[in-house]
């Protein structure tokens, strides 16, 4: 549970038509405020990111616990749109929507102060709204405004009860530190949306176009983001890729990940660039280079990453591989064999003066190759009887659109707990 320092500041406590007080408390974490304008609210609202999504539990858990703390039966999250609120958790009210101008909580958005309405029905302000004039209608609101990371007011966090009562200033304590761990889940959704936008947009926005090729990857955080990943390029006749696993989940892989993905790049441009005619150790030179640039990095977090790294000779098939530590590459021969290409090489980040082994086969017309990362594995329960299950995947979709197509079925119906990659290569039978 999130803590806030709670000090002194303005509560509106709304009794009567004459009487209006400041007192209570409010949490540190939900001020300064900004004065802001619409235009600036709306912006504030896209940049969350979140609006008009699915409802999210993280979010309804929290207007469930101040439904069983204050004893009300209605409590919601809500955010503000030009002309309505729209609200992100609700509970005990039927409708998601509401006209900003038919509603308490505009009251919080406008003046960035929490509104307590202690009998709404002795307020002119609120006994017109249709909400309170009807029978059994609403007669107590509680609101807290809720800011973006800069202070601009987006939404509220508000109660509701249809009997007139009171709030001590122990209970509007509460009342803001709900409000505040609303409000970090709300920066911490926007957050990670973006963190998943970056990362999504470092992957290949295209496959790479090769004759008698065909090749397909998928990417699948376990979270919003992840430390798997896959790349790929056109080099020459042929093309280079890799299928990577930083160590970890979530943002702190994520942050690696970046990194790892740059520096193996830029060492494949500059080993094929440099690379004499008659060597052919592109894949060892590019896992050697990478770790050298990022050794003290990755010892620094107490990091590593396993990776498979290829060039494919586009003319004739020619394979030249290295493996740091991934040992989860296998080929499906014409007659459906399935060959595991091992390799005993460390993974990248343990040892700053180690060397990888290249090795090298021909891909034959018809053979498909599939590279992943354990999240596959771990789906099918993580055993040997799971490497059988994903050779027998291959055999039967050994389309890689297919393959790829397959894989995102099972990880969408088993919710994986690691990050799913795979990236799946045929080499056509008509070459």
């Amino acid at each position: 549970m999130v803590r806030l320092s709670i000090d002194p500041g303005p509560v509106t406590v709304v009794s009567d038509e004459t009487n209006v007080t400041a007192s209570g408390v409010r949490a540190s974490l939900l001020r300064p405020y900004s004065a802001t304008s619409e235009e600036s609210r709306q912006r504030a609202i896209e940049g969350l990111l979140i609006a008009d999504a699915a409802p999210e539990e993280r979010f309804d858990r929290l207007t469930r616990l101040a439904k069983l703390v204050f004893d009300v039966p209605m409590a919601a999250i809500t955010l503000a749109e030009k002309d309505y609120l729209w609200r992100k958790s609700y509970d005990g009210i039927t409708a998601s929507k509401t006209p900003r101008s038919q509603s308490f909580c505009d009251t919080t958005i406008r003046t960035a102060r929490p509104v307590v309405v202690e009998d709404a029905r002795l307020h002119p302000e609120f006994n017109r709204l249709p909400t309170v004039a009807r029978d059994k209608g609403i007669r107590f609101y509680a609101g807290y405004p809720l800011a973006d990371a800069t202070g601009v007011v987006v939404g509220t966090f508000c109660l509701f009860d249809v009997r007139p009562r009171t709030l001590d200033e122990h209970q509007l304590a509460v009342l803001a530190e709900l409000a505040g761990w609303a409000e970090q889940e709300l920066t911490n959704s926007a957050e990670m949306n973006r963190a998943r936008e970056v990362q999504q947009n470092l992957l290949p926005r295209h496959t790479p176009d090769l004759d008698g090729y065909d090749v397909e990857a998928i990417c699948l955080p376990a979270q919003m983001v992840g430390g798997d990943f896959y790349d790929y390029a056109r080099f020459g006749d042929g093309f280079g890729f890799c299928v990577a696993d930083v160590m970890g989940k979530g943002t702190g892989a994520a942050i690696v990940t970046a990194g790892v993905r740059a520096v193996l790049r830029a060492a494949a441009n500059r080993v094929y660039k440099n690379r004499h005619p008659d060597a052919v150790n592109i894949a060892a030179s590019v896992l050697t280079g990478t770790n050298r640039a990022m050794y003290r990095e990755l010892e620094g977090i107490g990091s590593l990453v396993t990776a498979f790294v290829a060039y494919v000779e586009g003319s004739s098939g020619l394979v030249s591989y290295a493996d740091a530590g991934h040992g989860l590459t296998v080929v499906i021969g014409v007659d459906g064999t399935a060959r595991w290409l091992h390799s005993a090489d460390l993974p990248l980040g343990i040892d700053p003066t180690a060397v990888w082994t290249e090795y090298r086969f021909v891909l034959e017309p018809g053979e498909t190759l599939l590279c992943f990362s354990d999240g596959l594995l771990d789906l099918l329960g993580g055993n040997g009887e799971a490497l059988d299950e994903i050779a027998q995947m291959a055999r039967v979709h050994a389309d890689p659109r297919l393959l790829i197509g397959q894989i995102r079925t099972l990880a969408t119906l088993r919710a994986p707990t690691d990050d799913v990659t795979a990236l799946a290569l045929r080499r056509n039978a008509a070459a």
